[in-house]
């Protein structure tokens, strides 16, 4: 903690008031142009979901989202809200009610790929990997068709970036198996094998992978 105490001076007070300011007009200048172009597409890329930054930023890319999500054009909705989903973090995500909206307004082609991979009911298997057990895994909305990528995500990229222990969870590893019927998926990407969804997934069983850490 900076106990200067220039630090909280009227002058250092004035500054921050003045670059917040300064950002905003900015924010609403690019909000502007979306409604003037009707082109929504640049949104997560626009706006910095890092509200305790250095430089404050008025708005997240969520929260624009809500405030221009009935003028967005019905094609562009799906596209946006994926971007903005997955540029999110875990302090400024988008509502899970919005995520259930994508169905709507999902394109044809973004479950095509996934007709050669579903069985003969259209189900597919999916898998989702945790450091912590999730009391409403149905309600998490990243889930992957790959095996070996919800593993790796419930092992190894958490013990690849902080440590064996994460947040003293070392042995709280949990790989989630269910179904998904390919109707109920909100969006894929056959590059990182993601699907999204909302409450779609069931007959989830769970698997607890610590004995595999070491």
């Amino acid at each position: 903690m900076n106990t200067n105490s220039n630090y909280f001076s009227l002058e250092k007070i004035n500054e921050v008031m003045s670059e917040y300011a300064d950002c905003y007009n900015s924010q609403q200048e690019l909000i502007g142009l979306y409604r003037n172009e009707n082109d929504y597409s640049t949104l997560h890329l626009d706006f910095c979901d890092l509200k305790m930054a250095c430089m404050p930023s008025p708005y997240t890319a969520a929260e624009v989202l809500e405030m221009v999500y009935h003028e967005i054009p019905d094609e562009q909705k799906c596209e946006v809200i994926f971007n903005v989903y997955k540029a999110a973090n875990m302090f400024n995500s988008i509502p899970k009610k919005m995520l259930a909206e994508m169905k709507k307004y999902r394109p044809d082609y973004i479950i095509e790929p996934l007709w050669e991979i579903a069985d003969a009911n259209g189900n597919l298997t999916v898998y989702r990997g945790t450091i912590i057990p999730e009391a409403k895994p149905h309600l998490s909305a990243s889930w992957t068709l790959s095996y070996e990528t919800a593993k790796f995500y419930a092992t190894d990229w958490v013990t690849s970036i902080a440590g064996k222990n994460y947040y003293g969870l070392a042995n709280s590893f949990y790989l989630y198996q269910g179904v998904i019927n390919l109707n109920d998926v909100l969006y894929y990407t056959d590059k990182s094998g993601t699907i999204i969804q909302h409450g779609s997934v069931n007959n989830i069983n769970v698997e607890n992978m610590m004995k595999e850490i070491v």
